[in-house]
């Protein structure tokens, strides 16, 4: 990560970066990201659902590795933020990974925050 060189607030289009990172926010990898971007969570108007996206197979709760950034300058605002669910009532799973969702408002003059 020390090679990635980030000049996302000059860009003039919104920039999002999502996916499985594998690090939780106290990791250098998430504080990498976020010394650069806005994690999404942090700038939703409202969110929904669970919190930790990472459960494996068996449905603990175990990390929030899943996230979703966006550039820091002008052009996009956030709004609703979910995590949704991954085992479903006929009992089959879905992915090892919640699925995370942003909504996300793209505009001229909008902020992130």
């Amino acid at each position: 990560m020390d090679a990635v060189h980030f000049e996302l607030s000059s860009s003039s289009v919104p920039v999002f970066l999502l996916g499985d990172l594998n690090s939780p926010e106290t990791e250098a990898a998430y504080r990498t990201i976020a010394d650069h971007m806005h994690d999404l969570r942090s700038t939703a108007t409202a969110t929904y659902g669970h919190y930790n996206t990472f459960t494996g197979f068996d449905g603990v709760d175990l990390k929030r590795i899943d996230h979703i950034f966006g550039n820091v300058g002008e052009g996009w605002k956030g709004g609703l933020y979910a995590v949704e669910e991954n085992h479903f009532e006929d009992g089959k799973w879905l992915s090892d990974h919640r699925l995370v969702i942003a909504d996300v408002t793209v505009g001229k003059g909008l902020k992130p925050k």
